[in-house]
């Protein structure tokens, strides 16, 4: 390979001047040894077969191919280049090709960014399909206080599982809905609303509790009730809905969640969920995969996709 790419530089100084077909043109001339055989196995006129070879003679300063009492023989030279240049073709139809994923003997890492909420009610799942098809790969969560578009931007991590959009760059970013949720109420079995529909007055004269990832503004629910005259007695910011299930479950203070964990949430704990008052009216929230442009054609990606979306052909 060394010797080929080394007479290309001192022939060709300008690489872009040459033609890569005449590259298959010779492998070709070389592995036949006959123009004629050659032109019909390439499907070209022999003439056409014929000027590669005097360009190819030129390139090379060598005749490549010489007469024999047998018919043609390879030159010294031809024989020397014949391996290598079935290397850099093989080499360059690789560097052209699509690549392959295997989950069977992958050992990528996906990296996702994802605070509990999205951990719990979509990551697990994905645990799983991913020790039953790719039993190598690994699987690494990162949930501190960050702007999780600023690391799929940064190239930090692959995926970001949210309920938020980005608000700049966002023709930089792709995304697929992954679920919708209503809000519900959490709190313990042993509280005083634990059993019948919440009423509102009876639901502001109590205790809150509210999870804040962002530290950036009210939550949707207090903006709601501000909009209709009420407000809530919040008393406690909580940093996850984990920790949100240990106040409710140990002390009197309601917190609202989406109703996609709620389940996971109280299952074998002394908690319970239910409605909002009906004069809560919220949208539902919106949760979606994100990633970056620079992996949307990545293969390993575009699998992982796959198994959150449960298309194939994501």
């Amino acid at each position: 390979m060394k010797c080929i790419i080394k007479i290309f530089i001192m022939q060709n100084q300008n690489l872009r001047t040459l033609d890569l077909n005449l590259l298959i043109i010779l492998q070709t001339l070389l592995e036949v040894r006959h123009v004629t055989r050659a032109s019909e196995q390439l499907n070209m006129s022999q003439p056409k077969v014929s000027r590669a070879l005097q360009k190819l003679r030129e390139v090379f300063g060598d005749p490549l191919l010489v007469r024999t009492l047998n018919g043609y023989d390879l030159s010294a030279r031809a024989r020397r280049m014949q391996p290598e240049l079935d290397q850099i073709l093989k080499n360059l139809n690789q560097l052209v090709s699509e690549e392959g994923f295997d989950p069977a003997t992958s050992h990528d890492t996906v990296r996702f960014y994802a605070v509990d909420l999205e951990v719990i009610a979509f990551l697990p799942a994905l645990m799983n399909r991913l020790r039953a098809q790719a039993p190598q790969m690994t699987l690494d969560i990162r949930s501190e206080p960050r702007d999780h578009f600023d690391l799929l931007a940064a190239g930090e991590v692959h995926f970001s599982l949210t309920g938020n959009q980005p608000n700049t760059m966002q023709d930089q970013f792709r995304g697929m809905p992954l679920a919708r949720s209503g809000m519900v109420c959490l709190m313990s079995n042993d509280h005083p609303l634990a059993t019948g529909p919440l009423q509102l007055d009876d639901y502001l004269a109590c205790y809150h509790g509210y999870v804040t990832v962002t530290n950036q503004g009210p939550a949707i629910i207090d903006r709601f009730l501000h909009s209709i005259g009420h407000q809530r007695q919040l008393t406690t910011r909580l940093p996850s809905f984990t920790s949100a299930a240990h106040f409710c479950e140990s002390t009197d203070i309601l917190v609202a969640m989406p109703e996609i964990i709620a389940p996971m949430i109280t299952r074998g704990r002394n908690l319970t969920y239910k409605p909002l008052p009906e004069e809560i009216v919220l949208e539902d929230v919106e949760f979606g995969l994100y990633w970056h442009e620079r992996y949307h054609n990545d293969p390993m990606c575009r699998w992982v996709r796959s198994q959150l979306s449960g298309e194939r052909n994501q």
